[in-house]
């Protein structure tokens, strides 16, 4: 019975090596996009991923957003309205949002008095 089995075993880990050296001689990863070679790098003259971040052109919300109420500005003006009407019904957000934009987000300091001990533990390597 082992024999058996090893007698199925070799050819088919025969075809295994012989896959293995088609890929490796095709040098494309079968489970890798064509993008990256066998190891895993990036091939010569790809251009993907996140490397120069957004593409030239590409608009985002706060340029749309910004277009939109320079060409109608009586637009700004009813948003404004809105959020000074919301923050007379005591919505929390309206008047945090109108307080950050009048006068800034508050900025958070800390001070720390006294003295604070700081005690240094050294735990030594484990020999290799």
């Amino acid at each position: 019975m082992l024999e058996e089995k090893n007698s199925e075993a070799k050819p088919k880990r025969e075809r295994l090596v012989q896959a293995r050296a088609r890929i490796k001689a095709e040098g494309k990863h079968p489970l890798m996009p064509q993008q990256r070679d066998w190891h895993g790098r990036y091939l010569p003259g790809y251009r993907g991923g996140y490397s120069k971040g957004r593409s030239v052109g590409t608009l985002s919300l706060v340029n749309i957003l910004r277009h939109q109420l320079t060409e109608h500005p009586e637009d700004a003006k009813e948003i404004v309205k809105a959020l000074i009407a919301m923050g007379k019904e005591k919505e929390l957000g309206a008047i945090k949002e109108m307080l950050d934009r009048i006068d800034g987000k508050v900025v958070e300091r800390h001070q720390v008095e006294g003295e604070l001990p700081i005690k240094l533990v050294f735990i030594p390597a484990r020999p290799g």
